[in-house]
Parts: C-alpha cells; structure tokens; sequence
C-alpha cells in the first residue's frame, strides 16, 4: 500500500498493483541477502538466495 500511495506498487500485487503482471503469479518480492543476529544466541548469520526462476522471467519481460 505504501509504495502504491507514491506511484510505485509491488509488481504483481493483487491489491494495489496489477496480478498476473509479466506472468507472475505472485508479488516481486525477494531478498537476495539477509545478515542478523540470531534473536536467542546473538550468532551472526549471513542468508543469500539467488533469484527464483520466475522472477528472473518476470524480470527478462519487464526489461524486454
């Protein structure tokens, strides 16, 4: 909703965007990386995750 109120929706939002968007089926939404610290032992932990295929798709379209 936030990014919709400034011209900006999430791609793919079937609220305040346009569902089915360069084929998705869901919102553009991913994180590549994520670095916290563990809520109970404080140990710092580094997540990464590629880009899934189908947005990798939704993207080739969107800069077709």
């Amino acid at each position: 909703m936030h990014l919709a109120a400034i011209g900006h929706p999430v791609c793919g939002d079937p609220d305040y965007g346009e569902a089915g968007e360069f084929g998705l089926t869901r919102q553009f939404l991913h994180a590549t990386r994520l670095a916290f610290a563990h809520p109970v032992t404080g140990e710092a932990l580094d997540c990464e995750s590629p880009l899934p295929a189908d947005l990798a798709a939704a993207l080739a379209l969107a800069e077709g």
